[in-house]
């Protein structure tokens, strides 16, 4: 990688053709706007990844700085701009549905804001990562996803087979790209059992977004991860643990910067538990005719460097049944239905800790800043309507009475009836 002669102007792969570029399934990418509209949209988090991670049902994540400056020049001149460094490169350990390619493709609107199951049903997550890169690759399952907003609005998507890859770009680079989690028998065999996001760090403005996105800012971003690592696995149903790593420049070696696990003496219990809870989900489409409750006790292991936190959390998840919630209302857009779901998370106390007092979730938590406290001695979680950076609740007010809502009072009822359930 970087070095040596280019080949003729597109390698072979396994089946010894030629792969024309523009011969490559265009798909469709509802149009971006003008780089005025990136700017408007939230700061990049690598939390909005975490939660297409748990909506996909994945149970790892791992996000990857690549340090070093990497180029791929003996790979087509359209995919070079692709395949280079410095980078973040998100995995989890979950398959793109159909309908996931679908929905990665539609950035103006999002397939999952009419699914009551989804972490990130407003859909304004993805569209985040173009405030560090121009361009993207995605590889999950059989399909390689090359994704450019700058382009023409036919061209901002082009999708090649998993097997053919090494038509465009050689084996032993796509290797020395991605060997922490695919092997040549990924690539050989057309299959990817998980899915990897590859994100070039935007070097110099460009037509998309003026922001550069350097090496101190994936610092500050792992570094504004690790003030919410201790809870953050706290109400997510499918994920298990998060880790953060980086490859250094010099050494070529990789560091793990920040970890964060559900553990529990009980694991494989605590697991079943929480698949049962999300097959129920999934089956009622958040509409059961009965109560449907999943309490257990886990601990929340947070290492970074040599210091260990572990934040014991007794946690209740909470459906009422169709007529216990007859009296909740949920108002949105286009009349979308949303199931009253919430949770109740009681931690073991600790001295000093930032977490030890009650906060506000939607699903993961929010910014630690008074106005997301719930004043009590517990978290609470709940499908709340969020303000557009998804920082803070969007209160009701006059003017926002077809904005959704999920009501305080009807959270703080099945709070105290979580408390019960916890201490009885």
């Amino acid at each position: 990688m970087g070095s040596g002669q280019p080949p003729s102007p597109l390698s072979r792969g396994d089946s010894g053709k030629v792969c024309d570029w523009s011969e490559i399934e265009n798909g469709n990418l509802d149009a971006l706007g003008e780089s005025e509209d990136v700017r408007k949209k939230p700061r990049f988090e690598d939390r909005e990844l975490v939660q297409n991670a748990e909506d996909a049902g994945a149970t790892l994540v791992e996000v990857l700085h690549e340090t070093r400056k990497v180029q791929c020049p003996r790979a087509h001149n359209a995919v070079q701009k692709f395949l280079k460094g410095p980078a973040l490169c998100l995995y989890n350990n979950a398959t793109f549905t159909t309908d996931d390619w679908e929905g990665i493709r539609k950035l103006s609107d999002s397939i999952k804001k009419d699914d009551p199951l989804k972490v990130g049903q407003f859909g304004l997550g993805f569209k985040s990562v173009f405030h560090i890169t121009d361009a993207v690759t995605i590889i999950s399952g059989d399909k390689v996803l090359f994704m450019d907003p700058s382009e023409p609005e036919n061209k901002m998507c082009r999708i090649v087979s998993l097997k053919k890859l090494t038509n465009i770009c050689p084996l032993e680079d796509c290797l020395l790209f991605w060997s922490n989690y695919m092997s040549t028998q990924n690539i050989n065999d057309g299959h990817f059992a998980a899915t990897l996001f590859w994100f070039p760090l935007r070097e110099s403005p460009s037509k998309i977004s003026d922001t550069v996105y350097s090496h101190s800012h994936v610092t500050r971003l792992f570094q504004s991860f690790g003030v919410e690592a201790p809870v953050c696995l706290t109400f997510l149903n499918s994920l298990e643990k998060i880790c953060l790593k980086r490859i250094n420049e010099n050494h070529n070696n990789i560091e793990i910067i920040h970890e964060v696990e559900l553990i529990s003496p009980c694991m494989t219990e605590v697991q079943q538990k929480r698949r049962d809870f999300k097959q129920k989900l999934l089956k009622c489409n958040g509409i059961p005719s009965q109560t449907i409750t999943c309490y257990y006790e886990a601990t929340i292991q947070s290492v970074k460097g040599n210091s260990t936190e572990e934040q014991i959390m007794h946690i209740l998840h909470y459906l009422p049944g169709s007529s216990e919630a007859s009296s909740v209302v949920w108002k949105g857009k286009d009349s979308s239905g949303h199931m009253p779901l919430v949770g109740v998370a009681a931690p073991s106390v600790k001295h000093g800790s930032s977490w030890s007092s009650g906060h506000i979730f939607c699903f993961l938590p929010l910014p630690l800043e008074s106005s997301n406290s719930t004043n009590l001695p517990v978290h609470i979680n709940g499908f709340f309507a969020l303000d557009q950076n998804r920082r803070h609740v969007k209160w009701k007010t006059e003017e926002s009475n077809n904005e959704p809502e999920v009501c305080i009072r009807f959270v703080l009822l099945w709070v105290n009836v979580g408390l019960r359930d916890i201490t009885s």
